[in-house]
């Protein structure tokens, strides 16, 4: 008897000790872990079953082939004090709010009785499959060599993996015509670019793509809840590039601020993403990945703003057929905006209104249509302060710049 139960107690800790090592960590929603090896695995609903559920398997079946009790009790006991224990764990640390922890919410919920229920999955499964493989088991002693021969293996590939993706900062998952889109929406609405790329890649890594359409499945029976890339609620289930517009409403005039050097201050980063989701958590995951995103604008004046950014800047020019769009942002508390274009064959310029969605913040954004026939454009910020008049100039030659798919213009 005794022996049953070290057996149990030695499979159910040697789980928790496995998953304890990988560090799943659960930051901000019931789907997010944030290590390099956890995002491999949740980047797929297969890979994450597997994941979950296959070391308990085999864990199971050992227990049952080696253990000197009876194969099927010993499976189930050691089922039970692992479904027991890592339950328990896991709502302790929510309780009690610790770091990396998730609120005991009807979500968080149902992924827990999901997973005890996969584990009596997992221990039915090992009940019969233990007397098909006995005949064939090899000895103890091979299974613990090649156990730690494996051990270092895992060890190897964590440290690969750690050493040549972790510098690089977070994988990006999203396809490129769907990051063109948000920043062209973002700076639409009067919102920082940057900061809506980093928040979508933060709540792409909670809830991968896979995950979004069960949601999305899910909806008939729970149009209470959070839906598309950016988990907005109150919409019903919509898509990945409504729930930009949508969220962009809270986003409007979040700009953070950028210091001497011009490096993002960290504190403003955490204060514009609570503006999305207030989570401490979440707000520490985006100000992670703003730092590491690019710098996006084609060109820019040299002379600051207040707010430590560019007094104007051209942002992104896109295209979709004979459609044409250029976008920026421009320090409004002081400026105002005018656009020259010159048609191909001609030197003579067209002035053009640009939109502007002028925030109180004093950063705001503006866009103007092209005609397929523009090849070069002239933006100018132009301020008359205590009769001083001052102008800055961006001269764009649309032949040699990068001109993206833009899938806003459709």
């Amino acid at each position: 008897m005794w022996a049953t139960v070290a057996w149990a107690a030695g499979g159910a800790l040697s789980l928790l000790f496995l998953y304890r090592h990988i560090q799943v960590n659960w930051p901000q929603s019931y789907f997010g872990p944030t290590e390099t090896l956890a995002q491999y695995f949740s980047g797929s609903g297969v890979r994450y079953v597997l994941f979950r559920f296959l070391p308990p398997y085999v864990m199971f079946v050992l227990v049952g082939l080696y253990s000197p009790g009876e194969p099927g009790a010993v499976v189930w006991i050691t089922a039970g004090v692992y479904a027991t224990l890592s339950t328990t764990l896991s709502i302790r640390s929510s309780l009690s709010r610790e770091e990396g922890s998730v609120q005991l919410s009807g979500p968080r919920i149902a992924v827990l009785v999901s997973i005890v229920l996969g584990i009596g999955l997992c221990a039915l499964a090992a009940t019969h499959s233990v007397p098909a493989i006995a005949p064939s088991a090899p000895p103890i002693a091979d299974i613990a060599a090649n156990l730690i021969a494996a051990l270092i293996a895992v060890a190897l590939a964590v440290s690969y993996f750690m050493g040549t993706l972790a510098p690089t900062g977070r994988p990006n998952e999203l396809p490129e015509d769907l990051t063109h889109q948000i920043r062209m929406i973002a700076l639409d609405n009067g919102a920082d670019q940057q900061l809506a790329i980093a928040i979508a890649y933060v709540e792409n890594l909670q809830r991968p793509a896979w995950f979004r359409r069960l949601e999305r499945i899910g909806a008939r029976v729970h149009r209470a809840g959070s839906f598309g890339l950016f988990q907005v609620k109150g919409h019903g289930p919509v898509d990945d590039v409504e729930s930009c517009r949508i969220a962009m409403r809270s986003l409007r005039g979040a700009f953070p601020l950028l210091d001497e050097h011009g490096f993002p201050v960290d504190w403003s980063v955490r204060q514009c993403a609570e503006r999305h989701n207030p989570d401490a958590k979440f707000a520490d995951m985006v100000s992670d990945v703003y730092r590491h995103l690019p710098v996006y604008p084609i060109e820019a004046t040299s002379l600051r703003a207040p707010d430590g950014r560019p007094l104007l800047e051209v942002s992104a020019v896109g295209r979709f057929g004979s459609k044409m769009a250029v976008r920026g942002t421009y320090w409004s508390t002081t400026e105002t905006l005018a656009v020259d274009v010159y048609r191909l064959g001609t030197n003579v310029p067209t002035e053009i209104t640009p939109t502007l969605a002028i925030n109180d913040s004093g950063r705001s954004t503006w866009n103007a249509s092209l005609a397929s026939d523009i090849t070069r454009l002239a933006v100018r910020s132009i301020a008359s302060l205590d009769d001083c008049f001052t102008s800055e100039q961006i001269d764009i030659d649309l032949r040699r710049v990068e001109v993206s798919r833009d899938l806003t213009l459709r």
